[in-house]
């Protein structure tokens, strides 16, 4: 079976759809014997690439103008629309510079596809299921942020000869209740929709009674240690966190760990975003209680297994698999309200808690989340690996692969 892996983003760049889906299709490739090769865009690099990573081959399709104006509050309504009409129109040449050489590396390699599994959101990800639709290619499209709808953009030609709608035959994978809800508003049948969490893989997140500290030799046996692991992004809010340290006692300490995007249009936003982080630190005199670890980190699980309570109060999220990876490893999670996402796996006082954004309600949640027994932790972490374990998902996710094939 050969599978064409098209996503958003793929390592080396980070994105957390990108770099799943990759070690999904290395464990089916080990299990199921599932060939696969990777055509991703990006959105830290502006330019054509082929490499591989782990043995795999990656086409990378990325060459944007990336000319936007701003719109200002203070600008005449002529110019707001001008300027609008500008922006679509770079926006339609954006699409069309990476929309063709996807066609034509689809059409090169057309015979080698069996099915094609589609993560996140670009023109390369849109122009796939325009030329799956027209070549009646199975595809899967999966669903990795909240978003308004299923569909990508596709240039109303051809909307209107191919329909706007995936053909009954493919699938479209929903990480939370949420997306599920929003496809079926949108017409979508059940028996299309394949709702299911993120996979956690068990090798790595499973339950651990004893705190080490040997990561962070600098905490005392009497700290508590409150970690929030994700890429330093606005909509994370780390800033947040920092912010509501002052409310807690002495003894709570902060590690803020994920990587910073150091190229690409974000690069000013997110480097300003850490710098505001930093200097909050600072304000407050915090040093000694608030640590930074900016980077990717490859032993996630070792983090999250010394860490007391696991923060996140993203806002967006579709899933958040890091918060779940936390509860596998028997740590009680604190989480923003985001309806039909952590309410189908977090219950206040068993295994964590859900909290809207406001300080004090996030301090007296942490302290309360903090004295969460370990045998309610061990319980909630079986229940999260018996239905969302590396091998409970893999094995459907073959079948599935294997009936779109057939």
């Amino acid at each position: 079976m050969n599978i064409l892996l098209v996503s958003s983003k793929y390592p080396p760049e980070y994105a957390g759809s990108g770099l799943r889906a990759h070690n999904t299709y290395l464990r089916l490739q080990k299990k199921f014997n599932v060939n696969f090769q990777v055509l991703t865009s990006s959105i830290t690099e502006n330019s054509f690439k082929k490499y591989k990573i782990n043995g795999i081959s990656v086409t990378r399709i990325a060459k944007k103008t990336n000319i936007r104006l701003t719109i200002k509050k203070s600008d005449y309504f002529i110019i707001k629309f001008l300027k609008k009409i500008i922006n679509k129109l770079f926006s339609i040449i954006d699409y069309w510079l990476e929309a063709i050489p996807t066609f034509l590396f689809l059409l090169k390699n057309d015979k080698y596809i069996d099915v094609i599994h589609i993560f996140g959101e670009t023109w390369v990800t849109a122009a796939t299921i325009t030329y799956a639709k027209f070549a009646k290619k199975p595809f899967i499209v999966e669903l990795v942020n909240l978003k308004n709808s299923p569909h990508q953009y596709e240039p109303v030609c051809f909307s209107l000869l191919l329909g706007k709608f995936f053909p009954q035959k493919n699938k479209i994978i929903c990480i939370s209740k949420n997306l599920e809800k929003i496809c079926l508003e949108h017409g979508y049948q059940s028996d299309q929709i394949w709702c299911r969490p993120n996979p956690i893989d068990e090798s790595c997140f499973n339950f651990n009674y004893i705190k080490k500290r040997s990561l962070f030799p600098f905490l005392s046996e009497k700290d508590i240690l409150l970690l929030h692991l994700a890429k330093f992004i606005p909509r994370k809010k780390q800033l947040f966190v920092v912010n509501l340290m002052q409310y807690l006692p002495e003894n709570y300490k902060l590690i803020l760990a994920g990587p910073i995007v150091n190229s690409g249009p974000l690069k000013q936003r997110d480097n300003e975003y850490y710098q505001k982080i930093k200097d909050a630190i600072n304000s407050l005199n915090l040093k000694e209680r608030v640590f930074l670890f900016p980077g990717f980190i490859d032993n996630p699980q070792d983090y999250i297994k010394e860490a007391d309570v696991f923060l996140l109060p993203a806002t967006g999220e579709a899933f958040g698999t890091p918060v779940f990876e936390a509860i596998a490893c028997g740590v009680p999670a604190v989480t923003n309200d985001i309806p039909n996402v952590f309410d189908q796996w977090i219950k206040n006082g068993y295994n964590g808690y859900i909290c809207k954004l406001d300080y004090q309600l996030w301090v007296e949640k942490i302290q309360l989340a903090a004295k969460i027994e370990s045998e309610n932790m061990k319980k909630a972490s079986n229940e999260i690996l018996k239905s969302a374990s590396t091998d409970v998902i893999d094995r459907t996710y073959f079948q599935l692969l294997q009936s779109m094939k057939n």
